[in-house]
């Protein structure tokens, strides 16, 4: 079983916070958290067996998804440019890719932009869940 106090303390050790980036990416950790925590609880309630898992749990945090960029593509976070390039941009960059009026790069859109940032934050929060199994064995 994870404690979630464990691994919230966990996860807010290991990540990065000096850029925005890194901000906007701690943001997405706390999202991914809070939904595999609000779904194990209704997995718990209905008796559904709770998984064990980092890859179960994997799982249920793209809640249905297949990946980060399904889960992206699909509405589950932030779906407006607008919103993505607030949480991930500098000032400077925000007003260059004019308020995310603009695409983000020659690359990518705003869309995919999240989905490499959730993926990161999947990073973050499987390392912290490593982290409190490790501490509770």
């Amino acid at each position: 079983m994870y404690e979630f106090e464990t691994i919230i303390a966990n996860a807010e050790k290991i990540a990065p916070k000096r850029s925005y980036w890194d901000r906007g990416v701690n943001l997405y950790v706390s999202e991914i958290l809070e939904t595999i925590e609000e779904n194990l609880d209704y997995k718990t309630w209905y008796n559904f067996p709770m998984s064990t898992s980092v890859k179960d749990l994997e799982k249920i945090a793209l809640n249905g998804a297949e990946n980060w960029k399904q889960y992206s593509y699909g509405g589950c976070s932030l779906c407006y440019d607008f919103q993505i390039a607030t949480r991930l941009c500098t000032p400077s960059e925000f007003e260059r890719v004019e308020r995310g009026n603009k695409q983000p790069n020659s690359r990518e859109n705003w869309l995919d932009v999240q989905s490499r940032a959730l993926y990161q934050a999947w990073q973050i929060v499987s390392r912290a869940i490593n982290m409190s199994t490790e501490e509770n064995a």
